[in-house]
């Protein structure tokens, strides 16, 4: 695979943040306005001879030919391969590397993810509910972790479902240790996805933000079981600030005060019981895209008189 399949403002956009101190929201907020070679020109330092731009562009040439030499591809906001839902939102990540082939109907994808502890009830709400996502040929993501989410890929992958992994780590990397095949049959067959640098470690920070990146990626969330401090609440209150809908079990809304809190808000949450009620909920919410919104009915109805 050559280094042409990455376009010119990737490369750009590599080489200014392996060179730039500036927070990416800064940065951001600055390619509204601006290129990536734009920016990279004007903090590249200064020599007798310019700018060090050429030597800095050559230098994450380089690097993106290594990463498509292992099979890592690297895509920016301004590639063809980025997921257009990933760009609907306002924490977009700048970076998105990935091992795998990206499909079309990627867009339809439900996050299924919870604790890392899950009980036997909520093993068994995957067991039922995944094939029945499956069937309705929804392509199932979650991260990888121990717990809700391996279990819901392996249901996935068992149901011969697109399955999609987004990890709180560098590509490169594997964690939990012990879901390495996991992981590695994902990247071979599926899309395995990481904001991160390909050789970052695990870290605090890197996990909520994978959260981020998942309900983004995914047409909606479903929360089969969590605690109260679970790092799964942090991916229930993007996906409201992400106006993407959340599914939640009885166990979650009677076990944590978070989601009684987004109910009671009147977030777009459904409350379901079994694997019959979850799917009766996600086919109602998908099949929402195809209804025009009432203006738009008015609109029609107008148009008909």
């Amino acid at each position: 695979m050559g280094v042409d399949v990455v376009d010119d403002n990737t490369i750009a956009l590599v080489a200014l943040l392996q060179t730039t101190k500036r927070p990416w929201a800064e940065v951001r907020d600055d390619l509204s306005e601006r290129t990536a070679i734009e920016l990279l020109e004007s903090e590249s330092p200064l020599t007798l001879f310019g700018n060090e731009t050429e030597e800095l562009l050559d230098r994450a040439r380089d690097q993106v030919r290594q990463w498509l030499d292992e099979g890592i591809q690297v895509a920016s906001p301004s590639s063809n391969q980025y997921p257009v839902q990933l760009r609907s939102v306002h924490d977009y990540p700048p970076l998105l590397f990935s091992r795998g082939h990206f499909r079309s109907d990627d867009s339809d994808a439900i996050a299924v993810v919870g604790t890392r502890t899950p009980s036997d009830g909520a093993l068994r709400f995957i067991d039922e509910t995944v094939p029945l996502l499956a069937q309705e040929g929804l392509p199932i993501v979650s991260g990888i972790a121990r717990g809700v989410d391996s279990a819901a890929m392996r249901a996935s992958l068992k149901s011969g479902n697109r399955t999609v992994g987004i990890i709180g780590t560098g590509i490169r990397k594997y964690y939990p240790s012990e879901n390495r095949e996991l992981q590695d049959e994902v990247a071979q067959h599926h899309l395995l996805l990481s904001q991160f640098w390909p050789d970052s470690p695990p870290t605090k920070q890197s996990f909520p933000m994978r959260n981020h990146v998942m309900s983004a990626f995914s047409q909606l969330t479903l929360i089969v079981e969590a605690t109260e401090k679970s790092g799964t609440r942090i991916q229930a209150r993007a996906a409201t600030r992400h106006a993407r809908p959340l599914v939640i079990t009885r166990s979650v809304l009677q076990g944590t005060t978070w989601a009684k809190e987004l109910l009671k808000q009147r977030f777009d949450v459904t409350v379901v019981g079994n694997a019959n009620e979850a799917i009766h909920a996600v086919r109602e919410i998908m099949a929402r895209r195809s209804r025009p919104a009432a203006w738009e009915r008015a609109a029609l109805s107008l148009t008909a008189s």
